[in-house]
């Protein structure tokens, strides 16, 4: 049976978490699909013209969000010339996001009369809610991008043919009308689970966070949760690391007076893995959180969980099953659930055995390529 071509558009910079996680996807849905990615890159990767049965075409990345907003129709006129001019027949268009690719999603899906999927990979709810570095209130300008993605997402998912959701209820804060129908289907995205899976486990005695944005993913509330509890564990770290775009001086000052607290620079993806492994703990205790990719890849390294009850990860995380979820912002919660586990060897090992079993039975990299199939085929 003659495989179903697929056109993804992809956002950019590609590769720049890694050319081998992005290449490893692709091809595992060669298994099923042959097809066509066209998105921004970086200089460095712009040779790449194939991954599996995907043909790669680049537009160079620029930084700049207004001129990377007009080189968009970039993607447009591709999709145009592929179609019609090099008879590449895409089946279906897929869009990792329901904003600016998602808008170009549907404008290619009515030039060609493709089927379109529009992925919602955040939670737009509360993406723009919340400010900054202890701010309760969002600046004015977020406030603005709150507006226009909400019209925006309403008007995208509405004109697709399909929405890919992360968990139920991602969109109810659009209010849809009855009239108003939306096809949908909710599965995990693509982790590459099995780069932990083969990872050497130690117990480097560190609480672990990665992650960025800082704020939003609730790093103040877990340095001010292990200022409370660190002084019952004094061989234990804790170590944050990540991009932190909005400025570290707060962060720094809350873990200025505790010196068990390193707050680290990014790393390599390549070297994720290792540093997850070591870990005797991991944390994720976000304001807002779609999914949380780490949580499966700290499973995938056998390691116990605590992360906050907000949006999608309770579906990855069933408290005192594979991990244990606390009340968002309730900094005496998250202490007491890291207290817990670092106090508790038995119930950290169990947590984190069903999370290991878990993450191989229910989040590996094969049940996502078999979501995905099944997602095209109802189309």
């Amino acid at each position: 049976m003659d495989k179903k071509h697929i056109l993804i558009i992809w956002p950019g910079p590609c590769f720049v978490i890694s050319v081998g996680l992005f290449e490893y996807k692709f091809n595992l849905l060669s298994e099923y699909f042959k097809g066509s990615i066209i998105g921004f890159a970086l200089p460095e990767y712009m040779r790449l013209k194939a991954i599996g049965a995907f043909d790669f075409y680049t537009c160079k990345f620029f930084k700049n969000n207004i001129v990377r907003t007009l080189f968009s129709f970039y993607v447009i006129v591709k999709a145009v010339q592929l179609y019609y001019i090099k008879k590449v027949r895409f089946n279906v268009i897929v869009s990792p996001n329901p904003l600016l690719t998602g808008l170009q999603a549907i404008v290619i899906g009515k030039l060609t009369k493709a089927k379109v999927v529009v992925e919602i990979n955040g939670n737009f709810d509360s993406a723009f809610k919340f400010g900054a570095q202890g701010n309760v209130n969002p600046a004015f300008l977020d406030k603005i991008k709150d507006k226009i993605s909400r019209k925006l997402i309403r008007f995208v998912v509405l004109k697709a043919d399909m929405v890919k959701l992360l968990y139920g209820g991602q969109l109810t804060h659009l209010k849809f009308r009855k009239e108003e129908k939306i096809k949908s289907v909710c599965f995990p995205n693509f982790v590459s689970t099995k780069f932990f899976l083969e990872q050497e486990r130690t117990d480097g005695n560190y609480v672990l966070f990665m992650g960025y944005p800082w704020y939003l993913k609730g790093v103040d509330v877990l340095i001010r949760a292990f200022n409370k509890i660190s002084i019952n564990y004094p061989d234990y770290k804790l170590k944050v690391i990540g991009w932190c775009p909005e400025g570290r001086e707060y962060f720094e000052n809350l873990a200025k007076q505790n010196n068990t607290i390193q707050l680290l620079e990014p790393i390599p993806y390549e070297e994720v893995p290792k540093i997850m492994a070591a870990c005797s703990l991991f944390v994720l205790p976000s304001r807002t959180e779609a999914m949380g990719r780490v949580l499966i890849e700290a499973m995938a390294c056998k390691k116990p969980i605590v992360a906050s009850n907000v949006d999608g990860i309770p579906t990855i995380v069933k408290n005192d099953f594979n991990g244990l979820l606390f009340e968002s912002e309730n900094v005496d919660d998250l202490a007491e659930k890291i207290d817990r586990l670092l106090g508790n060897k038995d119930l950290a090992k169990k947590l984190a055995e069903n999370g290991y079993i878990y993450a191989q039975t229910q989040l590996s990299e094969q049940k996502y390529v078999e979501n995905f199939r099944d997602m095209v085929k109802n189309l």
